[in-house]
């Protein structure tokens, strides 16, 4: 079938990206040979992508400016739980990162300067990170001075704050923990916490 065409190794379609092309070709495969085997089959993966994607849209709405922000307790560097509700913070800024990605290591270029700039008046940082690699991970918040609280975190975290197709992620919360700022352009944080603190 065309929809699984390959060019090399890679898929010509991808079933998240050109959704709409496999539901319609799912749908009128089903209604002229709804007995088909490769009919049903489709219109299963069709409807499984649409329920995850309707889950991701759901995660990313409780993730609102507004919304509270969901309760999250991780073990840090030295694998001890560090609870993000003990951000007693008047601003706290929740990053989600990996050790591998270039833009994570912008970000935590531009987190040092605003934690060095406004930490005295009231900013802390919790930040997640996802790396597979332990020792890569606690190696680079040695090296890179991360004296924020950094943990790390699991697949269900991932999925919760859907870093699996953004990264990095950034959310600034106020003291009550509730989302002020959702994924804010590094350049507009300083200004961001200028006006805040």
């Amino acid at each position: 079938m065309a929809l699984y065409s390959r060019f090399g190794r890679n898929t010509i379609l991808d079933p998240k990206l050109d959704s709409d092309l496999f539901q319609m070709v799912s749908d009128s495969l089903i209604s002229k040979y709804p007995n088909s085997s490769h009919a049903i089959k489709l219109h299963q993966k069709v409807l499984e992508l649409q329920n995850a994607g309707q889950l991701k849209k759901e995660r990313e709405e409780a993730l609102s400016v507004g919304k509270k922000f969901p309760e999250i307790m991780l073990n840090d560097i030295d694998n001890k739980p560090q609870n993000l509700t003990e951000c007693k913070a008047k601003v706290c800024l929740v990053a989600v990162w990996v050790s591998t990605n270039k833009e994570s290591w912008d970000m935590n270029a531009i987190l040092r300067d605003v934690y060095k700039k406004y930490h005295d008046k009231g900013l802390g940082i919790y930040e997640i990170s996802f790396d597979t690699d332990k020792l890569a991970w606690t190696n680079y918040c040695h090296i890179e001075h991360l004296v924020w609280t950094n943990v790390i975190g699991y697949p269900r975290e991932k999925e919760m704050l859907n870093a699996d197709e953004k990264m990095p992620r950034l959310f600034v919360l106020d003291e009550n923990k509730k989302v002020i700022a959702k994924d804010p352009k590094p350049e507009e944080l300083d200004e961001l916490l200028k006006n805040i603190l």
